[in-house]
């Protein structure tokens, strides 16, 4: 049951609107959540190219704190061991357990919302190409986030210091008491209200972990007590080089942490609910977002000992034949492996027996076991049914070192032994960096790329590039890891990486990453100069960037004619009414 008290909400959400608003067209590329920032319609010539280039990002997230447990994801994740957003969450991580996060939109909030603007976004027209209504909800629920945020910091035990330190003008010589101060002083100078900025907030003056910043955990929680439609709306703006390159697809994945750090409990937005928000999503944005819904082994196998009212693998399969998602994504640094559970739970019988799990599960001899039965019914399935996986094989975002361990690629060698023909998308390429921590993120990576086979196991594995904002941060050492890369996997043929690397971008956690608005545009600028080494010249049409962008996605996701997968979605698309989409179009000019 969600518990947003949604009439209140809905109201609060619609109050002052009335209909249509004809604005200014502007090119404008980069994120826009702190300044005033045109909502565009589905057809706006901004956010749309019909000519140019396939473009599809293969990782990527819309949703918000109604969505996950967030307090325990906060407290156990991330602001826990080796923090993915680095000392930026650390210093604020206080601040975010007292936020209140009632205060985002709920799934049925923004079902019923939706229901109520559907007449005024599909009279939206390409000439109008911006819809006040849409604007006036991001307005709500930024000042709702603001307050809340404000609020956090004022009853924080970090603000008396705060305040101390701003009259004595004394240096903090701890890093992360100034790290705190300086998020304290963003958060006590953000505007009540958007329209009051008429730029981004400046960067504070330390970046932090390389390419993380104060400002950008900021901005993420900020983020996260939006509308989902409006964050897609700000996605397109943000990941988008107008008449040259916009996203024409986006795969965003749902999470289900609940059982790993919450021992079970509902969050927010059910899972049920938030596969209904995200259906409408794909049919108002005509088919320009489809989902990976999540599969947890142990909510499945909480169901099968009773402990659970909901089976994973029936929300899966509702999810891909009723309501137009493309894939499944799985988590294992929550604490399961793709396959091999039983060998670790007979190596260490206790490796389950973890306070913040529940007791049936630290009590359960043959969870192992347990958790490889669920994950082999998903992978047959899978299989059977040509259904893209998109996995977390980062060494991150887990509640502890052993189970973000988990992630690694000898576990997925097991699973493509027996699932050989599995469609799998290895999501971060085994690390968020491939330049860093003395060359461990490349062997990672160079793990996974020896998994990619142009026949039997690793026939259809595939790799992304969600979260390398070292594009960003890095280029030139990005760019000579990914040469090497490319070489080394040369000779594999149609395994070679340069027909199994995928464009992502993680977004909304991208979000804390620096100047993330460059992110295609340093992309494209990277793949040009790979394109120019003679290793890498590609004598043919499809060019190296073709493939990145959008073409091996293709592949892997099986969007081409025939595909079963674009067969699912076809008979969504006539289901509700929705035309082709631009990619459908594009897959079937350039594949036939």
């Amino acid at each position: 049951m969600d518990h947003f008290p949604e009439n209140f909400a809905r109201r609060r959400a619609l109050r002052g609107i009335g209909a249509l608003a004809v604005g200014t067209t502007v090119g404008l590329s980069g994120c826009c959540l702190l300044k005033p920032c045109p909502i565009d319609c589905v057809n706006s010539p901004d956010i749309n190219l019909p000519t140019g280039p396939l473009t599809i990002d293969a990782h990527c997230h819309i949703f918000n704190g109604t969505d996950i447990p967030v307090m325990d994801f906060v407290g156990k994740v991330l602001v826990g061991e080796a923090s993915p957003l680095g000392p930026a969450a650390m210093a604020v991580g206080a601040l975010l357990q007292g936020l209140a996060w009632s205060l985002a939109p709920s799934g049925n909030v923004e079902l019923q919302t939706l229901r109520e603007l559907s007449p005024q976004l599909a009279a939206c027209t390409a000439e109008q190409a911006k819809i006040e209504v849409i604007s006036q909800l991001r307005r709500n629920a930024y000042a709702a986030g603001t307050a809340s945020l404000k609020t956090a910091a004022a009853t924080s035990p970090l603000y008396l210091p705060f305040i101390v330190e701003k009259q004595s003008k004394f240096l903090v010589p701890d890093m992360q008491t100034r790290l705190q101060v300086e998020a304290l002083e963003i958060i006590d100078k953000l505007p009540a209200t958007i329209p009051d900025l008429d730029k981004d907030a400046p960067e504070p003056l330390d970046m932090l972990s390389g390419d993380r910043s104060v400002m950008g955990v900021i901005k993420f929680i900020l983020q996260n007590f939006q509308y989902r439609y409006v964050n897609i709306q700000q996605y397109l703006r943000t990941f988008n080089v107008p008449g040259v390159r916009t996203v024409d697809l986006l795969m965003p994945s749902m999470v289900d942490y609940s059982w790993w750090i919450s021992k079970g409990k509902t969050t927010g937005t059910t899972l049920e609910t938030q596969v209904k928000v995200m259906e409408q999503l794909s049919i108002m944005t005509g088919g320009r977002m489809h989902g990976f819904v999540p599969f947890c082994p142990l909510r499945e196998v909480a169901f099968g000992k009773g402990e659970s009212a909901t089976s994973s693998f029936a929300l899966v399969q509702g999810a891909l034949d009723e309501h137009g998602f493309i894939g499944v994504k799985l988590y294992p640094p929550m604490g399961f492996a793709a396959l091999g559970n039983q060998h670790i739970q007979d190596a260490e019988p206790d490796f389950w027996k973890r306070c913040w799990l529940p007791e049936w599960v630290q009590n359960t001899p043959d969870l192992g076991r347990l958790l490889d039965g669920a994950l082999r019914r998903l992978y047959g399935y899978c299989e059977e049914h040509g259904v893209p996986v998109m996995a977390h094989t980062g060494l991150s975002n887990g509640p502890s070192m052993a189970f973000k361990n988990l992630a690694g690629s000898r576990y997925w060698a097991c699973v493509l032994k027996e699932f050989p023909r599995l469609r799998i998308n290895f999501g971060h390429f085994g690390d968020t960096s491939i330049v860093k921590d003395q060359r461990a993120g490349f062997s990672l990576a160079e793990a996974f790329a020896k998994e990619m086979n142009p026949s039997g196991p690793g026939e259809f594995a595939y790799a992304d590039a969600g979260f390398f904002t070292e594009v960003i941060s890095d280029q030139a050492e990005l760019k000579a890891d990914l040469q090497k890369l490319y070489d080394l996997t040369a000779q594999k043929g149609s395994a070679s990486l340069a027909n199994r690397f995928l464009y992502g971008t993680d977004w909304e956690m991208s979000l804390t990453a620096s100047s993330i608005g460059s992110y295609l545009s340093d992309f494209m600028k990277l793949f040009k100069e790979l394109e120019e080494l003679p290793s890498l010249r590609d004598e043919t049409a499809t060019t190296l960037s073709n493939k990145f962008f959008g073409d091996n996605a293709v592949r892997y996701a099986g969007l081409s004619r025939g595909g079963k997968t674009r067969l699912r979605l076809q008979t969504f698309y006539d289901k509700h009414g929705v035309k082709p989409p631009a990619w459908l179009l594009k897959v079937d000019d350039r594949f036939g």
